[in-house]
């Protein structure tokens, strides 16, 4: 999987952020998931195992099993 723009994809998260975290909690995930300059690591926080702890029960996103998704 590779995340070609985190702005895009946070803000197709934004709807599943809001109904699993508070406003605080979503304020500071954001936050922490618009430090990353690297898109690899990015992408690794969000849908893998990020090695810079983002505490959050929501994260990883489990991957959607879908053939041919490489990139979104």
């Amino acid at each position: 999987m590779k995340v070609l723009s985190k702005e895009l994809l946070i803000e197709q998260l934004k709807d599943y952020f809001e109904e699993a975290l508070s406003k605080s909690d979503r304020n500071h995930l954001l936050d922490k998931l618009m430090e990353f300059d690297n898109l690899s690591e990015f992408t690794n926080a969000v849908f893998g195992e990020e090695e810079r702890k983002i505490n959050s029960h929501i994260l990883p996103i489990p991957l959607p099993d879908y053939h041919g998704m490489d990139y979104i």
